[in-house]
Order: structure tokens, then C-alpha cells, then sequence
């Protein structure tokens, strides 16, 4: 009877997984460094360009690069991302499409991050309105204008108007705050 002599099963499948996850940990650091540093400067000096054609992906570019601009705190940057982001979507998907109304909530959350509360709250009222047409009332991307919303009225001492919103809202579904 021969006895095979095995390697504890926690050395090698652990020392695997370990490598493994550290492989992914390094991609993922690398990826945001991209994100935050590099993607930035190469989309500006390509993307910004008034000569790109119209593009629903360059749209999506857009906006995510105003949201990178926004989160380093570049203002002036990111609402010019976002509006040209806004007019693109607008002329490709028209008006009334969920992505515009996504864009529509992110340029408030800036404006309003910026101190323009009056400028911020027609656009989280048309994001809604639309978000309200066209998707379920449960849907994520409600509650999160919802709490948008909700948040800056909170701010701007309109508690009452914070909590009819979230109302309004949870009574269909849309607002969990």
C-alpha cells in the first residue's frame, strides 16, 4: 500500500487565491489611477474636441468625465462636460429618454454641490418627471434623484418640501429614505 503524500490543502489553494486576489487588487488600483489621472488628460485633449462626431458613446464619455472632474473637485470643468453631454443625448435620444434624465440629475448634484441650489432645482424636477414616465417605480435611479433632491431641499432649510417629495415617491415605490 503505497500512501501519497498531498500538499495541506490550505498551502497551495490559499497561496492561489492570495495571488489571485492581489493580481486583482493591483488591476484595480491601476484602473482607478487611470481613471482619476490619465483617462482625464487623454478624453480632454481627444474627446473635448468640437470636430468628434455625435455619438451616444461619446455621450456616455462625457458625462463620465464630468462625474471624474466633479469628484476632483473641477467645477467649471464638469458643467461644461455635463451640458455638452445633456445637448448630445438630447439631440440622440430625444428629450424624454431615462439617460437624459440621469445626466439632468448629475448636473444638478453638481450645481447644487456648487452653492446653485435655484439652478439645480428645475433639472432634478425634469430628471424626475421623466425617471417617472419612463421606468418602474421602484427603479434605482429614482430613489437616487429622490435622495438627491431631497438632500439639497434638506439644506436649504425646506425640510417639508424634502418630505412631501419622499412621499410622493414612496408611495410609488420610488423613494426608501
Amino acid at each position: 500500500m503505497r500512501l501519497e503524500q498531498r500538499t495541506p490543502p490550505d498551502s497551495t489553494g490559499l497561496s492561489a487565491l492570495r495571488a489571485v486576489t492581489a493580481a486583482r487588487w493591483r488591476v484595480a488600483v491601476s484602473l482607478t489611477i487611470a481613471m482619476m489621472v490619465v483617462i482625464p488628460k487623454i478624453a480632454e485633449s481627444k474627446v473635448i474636441q468640437q470636430d468628434i462626431p455625435d455619438h451616444y458613446e461619446v455621450a456616455i464619455t462625457l458625462n463620465n468625465l464630468a462625474g471624474v472632474h466633479h469628484a476632483q473637485g473641477d467645477a467649471d470643468e464638469a458643467e461644461k462636460l455635463y451640458r455638452r453631454a445633456l445637448a448630445l443625448k438630447e439631440a440622440l435620444l430625444g428629450p424624454d429618454h431615462p439617460d437624459v434624465a440621469m445626466t439632468l440629475n448629475n448636473l444638478a448634484l453638481l450645481l447644487a454641490d456648487a452653492g446653485r441650489a435655484d439652478a439645480a432645482e428645475p433639472l432634478y424636477e425634469r430628471a424626475l418627471r421623466t425617471f417617472a414616465a419612463t421606468l418602474d417605480p421602484g427603479h434605482p435611479k429614482i430613489r437616487a434623484c429622490v435622495g438627491n433632491y431631497a438632500a439639497m431641499l434638506r439644506e436649504r432649510g425646506r425640510g417639508a418640501a424634502a418630505r412631501t417629495l419622499e412621499r410622493k415617491y414612496s408611495h410609488r415605490g420610488g423613494a426608501n429614505v
